[in-house]
């Protein structure tokens, strides 16, 4: 059976004094789990800073800044290429001219010789 709660025993209020001391054990120690555990939040903030920092470097590469970042690089090279086709196109409009003006030489030298 229980035993009756007596005020003057010196049982009962050693077993008081274990359970408060159990209570307030309990209570520093979920204390200190939470300091713990909000400081390693307030840790991992600062690398979602830090990962926000890095984020904004790329996204500033995807941005014209005056020539160093990779969009002006891009543009460059697409401007180059663009300028290479028109010079190909100038090339093979050229090479076409040519290919005509010596099949008529061609045709000339051999209509030349047939004469004679």
């Amino acid at each position: 059976m229980l035993a009756s709660f007596n005020v003057n025993d010196a049982n009962t209020w050693i077993w008081v004094l274990i359970g408060v001391a159990s209570v307030i054990t309990g209570t520093w120690g979920v204390g200190q789990w939470i300091t713990h555990r909000l400081a390693d939040i307030a840790v991992d903030k600062s690398g979602v800073k830090e990962l926000s920092l890095k984020i904004d470097a790329i996204q500033s590469q995807y941005r014209n800044n005056g020539g160093s970042s990779m969009k002006d690089g891009l543009d460059r090279v697409e401007r180059a290429l663009s300028d290479l086709r028109v010079d190909a196109k100038e090339l093979r409009s050229a090479l076409q001219r040519v290919d005509l003006e010596l099949a008529r030489v061609k045709g000339y030298i051999e209509g030349s010789h047939d004469a004679e």
